[in-house]
């Protein structure tokens, strides 16, 4: 459902901008590459791991309390998927949460239209929407009511492919943060400079280095994770994502306001406010009665001493019925 709305957010956000001109909305296939290593991991670990993590009782109720935050952390993070696409059609990263981005992409492309645009902005949501949905099946199936906000803090720090997926979500979200301090560096010139700033390059330096430091400085305020993307996600995201394409939609397209063919946009509009004030109040609830979050603390199942790392084990058979069948003649 999200990724349908967030489909349709991303259409009419670029035709609304055609309208009037507006070109802002104030990496690579490698990590793309390593999303799916991940993906791997976070699959082999559900059977090594049946025996060791304890069951909830209500691990499997349809909709619980935490509705609206999730919303917010799907419609901020996931893997990117979109920047390559343009150029003309290979794979890139974009998440739900790329409409701040949307205008560069689309500049970026060769040969520009609304319906190459469609096409590109189908293909990239429905792959972030498979790859959400694998690894959410994945790691809920694994830890079901002892999930985390972020998966990875789930697995045992003993665990060496763990380990090695953390150095590569790592390196996937440097190689995608350049992406968005490009957005915010060009968002501030406008702001500021009308668009016009000093071409220099102390400048240059000068005002990525105040947003590198300004974004590195409020990350060492917490390691949770997962309150973070909540916030962020209701107060930023879901504004960004749903609420103002809808709006800006509205206002710059032709017609009466009250039209058949605008329902869409004014749905979305509603949904994004229900969202954001809904998952706003319940974040705040939850700050307020203390979040819960591991903190990088081992979890309780991980200091368990029958605890068995098979994962290297099933790789390595992966790995050996992959040569013998390569070498066989």
């Amino acid at each position: 459902l999200i990724a349908v709305i967030t489909d349709y957010s991303l259409c009419i956000l670029v035709k609304a901008g055609n309208i009037v001109g507006v070109n802002t909305y104030q990496v690579s296939l490698i990590s793309l590459l390593f999303i799916f290593f991940i993906l791997s991991f976070i699959f082999l670990r559900i059977e090594t791991l049946s025996d060791t993590i304890p069951r909830s009782n209500d691990a499997y109720d349809l909709v619980g309390n935490g509705i609206t935050e999730s919303i917010g952390i799907i419609s901020f993070v996931t893997s990117k998927l979109m920047y390559s696409m343009s150029k003309p059609l290979t794979l890139t990263h974009t998440a739900y949460m790329c409409h701040h981005s949307s205008f560069l992409v689309y500049e970026s492309m060769e040969n520009p239209t609304q319906n190459r645009w469609n096409k590109i902005t189908h293909i990239s949501v429905s792959v972030s929407c498979l790859i959400i949905l694998l690894f959410g099946v994945f790691g809920y199936t694994t830890f079901t009511g002892f999930s985390q906000g972020d998966l990875l803090e789930n697995y045992c720090m003993s665990d060496d492919w763990a380990n090695v997926a953390r150095i590569l979500f790592s390196t996937t979200i440097m190689l995608t943060y350049p992406i968005e301090c490009f957005v915010v560096r060009e968002v501030l010139e406008n702001a500021i400079w009308d668009g016009k700033p000093p071409e220099t390059k102390s400048h240059h330096i000068m005002i990525t280095v105040a947003i590198v430091a300004t974004c590195f400085i409020f990350s060492t305020f917490t390691d949770c994770l997962g309150i973070v993307l909540e916030l962020n996600g209701v107060l930023a995201a879901v504004p960004l994502a749903f609420i103002l394409p809808a709006l800006c939609y509205l206002k710059l397209d032709s017609g009466r306001l009250l039209e058949w063919r605008k329902a869409p946009a004014f749905l979305l509009a509603v949904f994004g406010f229900a969202v954001a004030i809904i998952g706003t109040f319940l974040a705040m609830v939850r700050v307020i009665d203390g979040v819960t979050c591991s903190h990088g603390k081992e979890m309780d199942y991980c200091l368990a001493p029958h605890i068995q790392n098979k994962t290297t084990s099933i790789l390595l058979s992966l790995m050996n019925t992959t040569t013998q069948t390569t070498l066989k003649p």
